[in-house]
């Protein structure tokens, strides 16, 4: 979900900022769980040891958050950890945290611009409803059979439709962007959602998905059965 949930606060030095994403403590990996991890990205090199004098300060006068510093590789992944509320805080250069705030605008422009009509439905998706359904949404525990086909925005085609997905809806046995939609789509319902790739994946690799991919997924949901 392309949904840009950062808070802009200017920071103790001239020229950078903090881009702050809230994030659920329960959900992060063990080490996340144990330290307050100041992200930065090795292509904005003054980052890296402001992040590091930020943590010291910490250090000395909140020790028990235990910060540490961390670096991603590239700004494509920040913004993946962030958006996807992987970690808290990211430390930037302006003009750094300032692209990434355009790239999320130039996203915008581009789905609405190369699917006109596409709307963002209440879960902050561009999505198009393809067909109607029944107006009988699943419930959650229930068993849903779903048709899932997804491609690249470079026309790779990532999974074809014809085999469906059988799971049990909010078991998390799926990955939440589908279950979510899933709960929203009534049955025999027909959408196509459009997502960058770290809204589905975050900065997990996925097979030989690219990483800097926009994905357009058609979901059909066609049928719910108690389990």
């Amino acid at each position: 979900m392309l949904k840009r949930r950062f808070l802009f606060r200017l920071s103790l030095v001239p020229g950078c900022l903090l881009l702050l994403g809230h994030a659920p403590w329960g959900q992060w990996q063990v080490y996340r769980q144990r330290h307050l991890l100041f992200l930065s990205t090795r292509e904005d090199k003054p980052s890296y040891p402001f992040s590091k004098t930020l943590v010291s300060i910490i250090e000395l006068y909140l020790p028990e958050a235990s910060p540490k510093p961390a670096r991603a590789k590239d700004y494509r992944t920040v913004h993946g950890l962030l958006s996807t509320d992987q970690m808290p805080v990211a430390v930037l250069s302006k003009n750094v945290a300032r692209s990434l705030i355009l790239g999320e605008k130039e996203f915008e422009n581009y789905v609405t611009t190369a699917y006109p009509g596409i709307k963002k439905s209440n879960l902050g998706y561009f999505t198009t409803i393809n067909k109607s359904g029944n107006d009988k949404l699943p419930n959650v525990g229930q068993v849903v059979s779903v048709n899932v086909s997804f491609k690249a925005d470079n026309g790779q085609i990532l999974r074809e439709a014809g085999s469906p997905v059988e799971f049990i809806l909010g078991s998390g046995q799926i990955i939440s962007f589908i279950d979510n939609n899933i709960k929203d789509m009534s049955i025999g319902e027909v959408r196509t959602i459009i997502v960058t790739y770290e809204a589905v994946f975050g900065d997990n690799p996925s097979g030989d998905i690219p990483q800097d991919s926009i994905l357009i997924f058609e979901l059909e949901l066609l049928s719910a059965k108690d389990n």
